[in-house]
């Protein structure tokens, strides 16, 4: 993939990072448009207002004002959430979870149905687990979900990972390297 390819294809992602804005300038616009908006039947300015300085108090929460989705890392992040953050209320990086960071990873349904659906998956491809196989996942995000599959017995077998995301696909094989 060519460099200008890449920049053309990343200027179109919207969850990953294209904007030239500081997390505080995006909070302030944010906040300008929650202020403008007014109140909605369901819910005020003020608590609005509340939670956009909760999602900017953790990680992903800021990642997800600035991005609106989520990218190979933090796809990997809330996937992966359900093995170990969950269990011990603490982040890779070691730092407790905020009340709504444990509310957005444990209780949303999208990030819940995301979460079952990657544990199902994972069950079913381990299925196909054989000699001579080849997956492929696209996007590929950082391809955890392939890697971690246990190939105990299989001599020779290939993953493939395709996305249009550089940082990801560095990211996977670095992860590729960890798991051998």
């Amino acid at each position: 993939m060519t460099k200008q390819y890449q920049e053309f294809n990343e200027q179109r992602i919207l969850s990953h990072g294209s904007k030239n804005e500081s997390l505080e300038e995006t909070i302030e616009r944010i906040k300008q448009r929650i202020i403008q908006t007014g109140d909605k039947p369901h819910v005020t300015v003020a608590r609005q207002l509340e939670l956009l300085n909760e999602l900017a108090g953790f990680p992903l929460g800021q990642f997800l004002l600035q991005n609106s989705g989520l990218n190979g890392y933090w796809t990997d992040y809330v996937m992966e959430h359900q093995y170990q953050g969950r269990v011990t209320g603490i982040d890779t990086e070691g730092r407790s979870l905020t009340e709504l960071e444990k509310f957005i990873l444990n209780k949303s349904l999208m990030f819940l149905a995301s979460q079952q659906r990657y544990a199902h998956f994972g069950k079913v491809i381990q299925n196909y687990v054989e000699e001579d196989i080849v997956f492929a996942s696209l996007p590929s995000g950082v391809i955890r979900d392939l890697l971690k599959l246990d190939f105990t017995g299989v001599e020779n077998f290939r993953l493939v990972g395709i996305d249009i995301d550089s940082e990801s696909l560095e990211l996977a094989k670095k992860l590729a390297e960890e798991y051998g």
